[in-house]
C-alpha cells in the first residue's frame, strides 16, 4: 500500500511546489484516508494545513506524525510550531524542548522554546517553582572578590550585592591593582575572611530573587559553581564543544541606554547541570576548602584570559563537585574580547591541557538569544525556562499529547 501511495505523495509535493496548496491538501487527505497510520503522510498533510493557516488541523496531524521512526526532532518541532501559532505556549515549549533534545544541533528549536517562555512571562503567568525542602545550605560568611580599576562599575556591583545579600554576613574584597586575574584572585582570596567565596567580573548585576538562598543551597552540595560552562572540555573555550554539552543563561543589554536585554542561553537540561569541566569566569562561587587543593595559576596565565578555564578544569580533574547553575541570572555588560592577547593565552592553555583540546570547534557552539523588552520580565522568563528544563522528556511529551 505504501508503494501505491508514493505517486500521491509526489503529486502533492509537486502541487505545493507550484503554490497550489488546496490541490496538495486534497491529494494528501485522500492518501490519509487510504493509510491513516502513515506518519509520513500525516507530516506532509500537517505541513499543508499549516500553509493554509489551518493550525489546529496541522497540530492534530503532527501529533500523529511524532511516531515516525528517526524523525523525532523534525516532527516535534513542527508540532511545537503549530501549537505556537495557536498561542498554546506551554505545550509549544514542551514540544520544542523535546525536539531540541532529540536533535541537539537544532538550535532553532531551543530558541523557539525560549520564545515560548518569553510569551508566557508577558502574559503575566508565573511558572510553578520547585520545592526547596530538604536542601542542604552552606553556612558561613560570604566573601565577594572582584578585581576592578573602574570606580563606576565597582559602585554598581556593590549596589547589586547590597540588594541581593541584605541581611547576610558578607564582605566585598576589592583588588584595584591586579597584575593578572590569577594574581588578583589569589591575593583577594588570601585577604577574604569568608568560608564561601564569589569571584566575579565588575560589570555584572545579579538579577532575580533569592540569590543568597540559591548560593548557599548550591554550595551546600557543590564545591564550585558557575553560570555558564561545559560538561565536555574539547578546546580552548567553554563553548567549544557546542550543544548538547554547553549550558548558559546570561543576559546582555540590547542597547547602551535601553531597558531591554538579550537572554543568551543554551542547553536542554537544568537548571542545575552537574559535572561541569569548564566554567566561565564571569561568575564563580566556591567553598574555601576547594582552594586547599586548587589555586589560580599565576605563572602560566599572567594576563586576563583563561584564568577561569584553567582553574575550573583543574578543579574538576581533582574531583571537585562542580555544577552550572542556570537559576542564578546575571546581566553582563560585556560579551568579552577575543584579540591577539586572547589567542596567546589560548595557545598556553592548549599546551598545558592537550587532552582537553582534541576537537575542532563545534558548529553548534552558537547561542540562541531571546530579546526581552523589559528587564523586569527576565526573572519570569528564566523561571519558565527552568520549569521546562527540569522536566523529563516523557513528561514533556505527555504535557503535549
Amino acid at each position: 500500500m505504501q508503494q501505491s501511495l508514493d505517486p500521491l505523495l509526489r503529486a502533492a509535493r509537486e502541487s505545493l511546489r507550484r503554490g497550489d496548496a488546496p490541490a496538495a491538501c486534497r491529494i494528501l487527505e485522500q492518501a490519509a484516508r487510504a493509510q491513516p497510520d502513515s506518519s509520513a503522510i500525516a507530516f506532509d498533510l500537517g505541513h499543508v494545513y499549516g500553509v493554509l493557516g489551518r493550525f489546529e488541523d496541522a497540530a492534530k496531524q503532527f501529533a500523529r506524525a511524532v511516531a515516525w521512526p528517526g524523525q523525532e526532532g523534525r516532527t516535534w518541532y513542527a508540532l511545537g510550531y503549530a501549537l505556537g501559532e495557536l498561542g498554546a505556549w506551554e505545550k509549544a515549549a514542551c514540544a520544542m524542548l523535546v525536539a531540541a533534545r532529540a536533535d541537539p544541533q537544532q538550535l532553532e528549536a531551543l530558541g523557539s522554546a525560549g520564545e515560548c517562555a518569553h510569551r508566557l512571562a508577558l502574559s503575566g503567568a508565573r511558572a510553578p517553582l520547585p520545592s526547596r525542602v530538604g536542601r542542604d545550605r552552606a553556612s558561613g560568611k560570604i566573601s565577594v572578590v572582584v578585581c576592578s580599576i573602574d570606580p563606576a562599575k565597582l559602585q554598581r556591583l556593590r549596589a547589586s550585592l547590597d540588594r541581593q545579600l541584605a541581611g547576610e554576613d558578607w564582605e566585598l574584597v576589592h583588588i584595584a591593582d591586579a597584575r593578572s586575574l590569577c594574581e588578583g584572585y589569589n591575593r583577594g582570596i588570601a585577604r577574604a575572611s569568608g568560608d564561601l567565596l564569589v569571584l566575579c567580573h565588575d560589570d555584572i548585576e545579579i538579577l532575580g530573587t533569592d540569590f543568597a538562598a540559591k548560593l548557599r543551597g548550591h554550595l551546600g552540595t557543590y564545591d564550585l559553581i558557575g553560570v555558564a560552562g561545559s560538561t565536555l572540555a574539547s578546546g580552548p573555550a567553554w563553548s567549544w564543544s557546542g550543544a548538547p554539552n554547553i549550558f548558559v543563561s546570561v543576559a546582555y543589554p540590547q542597547a547602551p541606554h535601553g531597558r531591554g536585554v538579550a537572554l543568551s542561553f543554551c542547553g536542554t537540561s537544568g537548571p542545575i547541570v552537574e559535572g561541569a569541566q569548564l566554567l566561565d569566569g564571569v561568575f564563580l562561587a566556591m567553598r574555601r576548602s576547594l582552594l586547599e587543593r586548587v589555586a589560580f595559576d599565576e605563572a602560566t596565565f599572567d594576563g586576563f584570559h583563561f584564568y577561569d578555564l584553567d582553574f575550573s578544569y583543574r578543579a574538576w580533574s581533582a574531583g571537585a563537585r562542580t555544577a552550572i547553575c542556570r537559576d542564578i541570572v546575571l546581566l553582563h555588560q560585556s560579551r568579552g574580547t577575543f584579540k591577539a592577547e586572547y589567542r596567546h593565552y589560548a595557545e598556553r592553555y592548549r599546551q598545558k591541557f592537550p587532552q582537553a583540546c582534541t576537537a575542532p570547534m563545534s558548529e553548534a557552539a552558537k547561542l540562541p538569544e531571546i530579546l526581552v523588552d523589559e528587564r523586569e520580565s527576565l526573572d519570569a522568563v528564566v523561571e519558565w525556562l527552568n520549569h521546562f528544563l527540569r522536566q523529563e522528556t516523557g513528561a514533556l511529551k505527555a504535557a503535549v499529547i
